[in-house]
């Protein structure tokens, strides 16, 4: 019986990891507990109170842990993958997400050319990052947004995704682009209006 009961806690600690209820979840096990009438000792209380803290910190560093996967080609851009996407495109307030696959031949110049000349031009822009994906080892990610060709671009706002939808994929059309989504005065563009 007593096995049982700390098998329960345990488990009630890892479900409350998905809702995000981690802090709330262990202030109520440290004193719900004590508050139950079943014969727990001391021990075992300091013991589901331990359990408690690990959980809690755990929580904590668990987003820096996967923020740290995501690592910089030399020209500083971010290299995503399955493991690193979702929190890549939430670090900065505007993201870059330059997509890709290997067999495609416009890709390497267009990234060369055009997407390099615009990190040059938007290099002072603090709050501003890019980052790269190649689809043929995320697929799902492709599905996902919707990639429709190859070169693709989307900018992320504050996590939210805008698809780089003008035909002009010039560097002097790009750089114009991101300008906005980083100014202070930008607003959210009219066919976005019920963006999710």
């Amino acid at each position: 019986q007593l096995v049982l009961l700390i098998l329960k806690v345990e488990i009630f600690v890892v479900e409350s990891f998905a809702n995000t209820e981690v802090l709330l979840f262990c202030c109520s096990l440290c004193d719900g507990t004590k508050a139950l009438s079943w014969p727990l000792s001391t021990g075992i209380m300091v013991g589901l109170r331990g359990i408690a803290a690990l959980c809690m910190v755990a929580a904590l560093l668990a987003p820096m842990s996967v923020a740290e996967l995501a690592e910089k080609d030399e020209q500083g851009v971010f290299v995503l993958g399955h493991d690193t996407f979702d929190e890549t495109v939430s670090s900065s307030q505007v993201v870059v997400v330059y997509f890709y696959t290997k067999w495609c031949e416009t890709c390497a110049e267009f990234y060369e050319k055009n997407l390099t000349s615009v990190m040059e031009q938007t290099s002072s822009l603090e709050n501003v990052a890019f980052a790269k994906i190649n689809c043929d080892d995320a697929q799902s990610i492709a599905v996902k947004y919707q990639i429709g060709g190859y070169p693709w671009v989307i900018v992320f706002r504050d996590g939210q995704n805008y698809p780089y939808d003008s035909k002009d994929f010039s560097a002097s059309a790009l750089t114009a682009s991101v300008r906005s989504f980083a100014s202070s005065k930008w607003t959210k563009p009219h066919q976005y209006s019920d963006h999710l």
